[in-house]
C-alpha cells in the first residue's frame, strides 16, 4: 500500500489524537513561564508525534474476503472471524458504543488495514474512537465483530437486529449480504398496492338514446318534436291529413253532377232511369 494512502489516514487519526490529547491534559493555573523558558514549551506538543508517526508505520489489520457457504463470499479478518457493518450507521464514525459493544465490538487496528484476497484496497480505511484506538473501515461503514461467534467461519450475527438497527455481514463491495443499501439509509419503504379505478362504470350513453325515440310520437302533437327529430320525423305528423279520403270516393262515383251534392242522393238517381225530376222527389 502506497505511504501517501497511510500518511493520509494518519492526518485525519491525528486531528482526533490531538483534540483528545488537549483535552486530557489540561493543567491547571499557573505562573506564567520565564521568557528563557519558551522553547520548553513545544515539547508537550511534540509528544503527540509518536502515536501518528507509529499509526503510519504500524503494521493494520488484515481484511480478507472467504466463501461463509449459504452468505457467499464476506469479509473476514485474519483468522476468519466474519466482520460486519451495522445499518443504524450513518458516518464513518461508529454508533455501536459502550452497551451495544460489548456484544459487537469494534475491529480495531493499530496501523492502516491491509488488503487481503478479493478486497479491494480503495474501500480500506480507518476512523478514531472515543477511546483514542483506531477502527477499520470498508467502504465508509465502521466493522464488527460478534460475540456470538464462536469461531472463524461462523456468521451468526447476520441479519441480528436491536432497536436501532441491523447487523449484516458484508460482501467484497462493501455492501451488505441479500441488503439493497439503500434500505440501510431509511430509502425502503410499502410498495403500495394496485388501487381499482371507481370511475369504471358503464356510460348510460345509451340510455338517453332511447328516451329520444318515443318522443318523437309527442312531437306530432307539438311542433318542437319534429325540429329535435329528423326531417322523416315531420312526416309522420302528416297522417292526420288522411280525413281527406272521403274526398277520394266522390272522385270515383264519376257519373255527372256538380260535387257539391251528396254522395246519398246520386246512387238513388243512378238506380232509376231518367223521369222527371219532380216524381222522383216524391
Amino acid at each position: 500500500m502506497p505511504r501517501t494512502r497511510r500518511a493520509a489516514a494518519a492526518a485525519v487519526l491525528s486531528l482526533s489524537a490531538l483534540s483528545a490529547a488537549g483535552c486530557a491534559a489540561d493543567p491547571g493555573p499557573s505562573a506564567p513561564p520565564a521568557a528563557g523558558s519558551s522553547p520548553s514549551a513545544a515539547t508537550p506538543s511534540s509528544a503527540s508525534s509518536p502515536p501518528v508517526s507509529g499509526f503510519a508505520t504500524s503494521v493494520g489489520t488484515k481484511v480478507s474476503l472467504a466463501n461463509s457457504g449459504r452468505l457467499g463470499p464476506i469479509l473476514v479478518d485474519a483468522q476468519g472471524r466474519t466482520l460486519y457493518l451495522y445499518g443504524a450507521d450513518n458516518s464513518v464514525h461508529a454508533s455501536c458504543l459502550d452497551e451495544c459493544a460489548k456484544a459487537w465490538p469494534p475491529v480495531t487496528t493499530p496501523g492502516f488495514p491491509l488488503a487481503g484476497p478479493g478486497v479491494d484496497d480503495g474501500l480500506l480505511g480507518a476512523a478514531a474512537l472515543p477511546d483514542g484506538t483506531a477502527q477499520v473501515l470498508y467502504k465508509g461503514h465502521p466493522l464488527y465483530h460478534y460475540t456470538g461467534d464462536r469461531g472463524p467461519g461462523e456468521a451468526a450475527g447476520h441479519t441480528v437486529a436491536d432497536a436501532r438497527g441491523t447487523f449484516y455481514a458484508v460482501t467484497s463491495l462493501g455492501d451488505p449480504v441479500g441488503v439493497d443499501i439503500a434500505t440501510l439509509r431509511g430509502a425502503g419503504g410499502a410498495v403500495p398496492g394496485a388501487s381499482a379505478s371507481p370511475g369504471a362504470s358503464a356510460s348510460p350513453g345509451t340510455d338517453p338514446a332511447g328516451p329520444l325515440i318515443p318522443a318523437a310520437p309527442a312531437g306530432s302533437a307539438t311542433p318542437p318534436a319534429p325540429a329535435a327529430g329528423t326531417p322523416v320525423a315531420p312526416a309522420t305528423p302528416a297522417a292526420p291529413a288522411t280525413p281527406a279520403a272521403p274526398a277520394g270516393p266522390a272522385d270515383t262515383g264519376g257519373g255527372g253532377g256538380g260535387g257539391g251534392a251528396p254522395a246519398d242522393p246520386v246512387e238513388p238517381a243512378d238506380g232509376g232511369a231518367g223521369g222527371d225530376d219532380g216524381s222522383q222527389d216524391y
